[in-house]
């Protein structure tokens, strides 16, 4: 089991890295380092168990191949239960994502669905051996 949260986690941190690099004047990235950096020390099974579940949510669009109709899911009613604060910071990291996701080229689209589906992988694994 050990293996699957490693991998999870390095993959997870280079696809943080990626979008860091495209997003490199945003606050908003420092603090997703900062916070990653943080639950790896804390609880090395922390991102998997928590970031794996929300991205299983999106598993049947993942597997079918339809990533620009995720992509472009509206998430307005999936964020309704969060305080203002972080829904509008919520928001705005979709809007950065969808503008990145547009300006990638098939090669970058295709590097980043592969560690998307690598997390996917990882999460599934995990959830085999619960």
């Amino acid at each position: 089991m050990t293996d699957i949260f490693k991998s999870y986690n390095k993959t997870l941190k280079e696809l943080i890295d990626i979008i860091s690099n495209e997003l490199s004047n945003e606050t908003t990235m420092d603090t997703i380092r900062r916070k990653y950096t943080a639950a790896i020390t804390t609880d090395r099974t922390l991102l998997l168990t928590e970031t794996g579940k929300e991205l299983f949510a999106f598993r049947d669009y993942i597997a079918d191949g339809r990533w620009d109709e995720l992509i472009n899911l509206n998430l307005n009613d999936d964020v309704e239960t969060i305080d203002e604060f972080n829904k509008k910071t919520i928001q705005h990291m979709i809007a950065l994502l969808r503008n990145i996701w547009m300006g990638y080229d098939d090669d970058e689209k295709k590097y980043v669905k592969k560690l998307i589906k690598r997390l996917l992988s990882d999460y599934s694994k995990y959830l085999m051996t619960k």
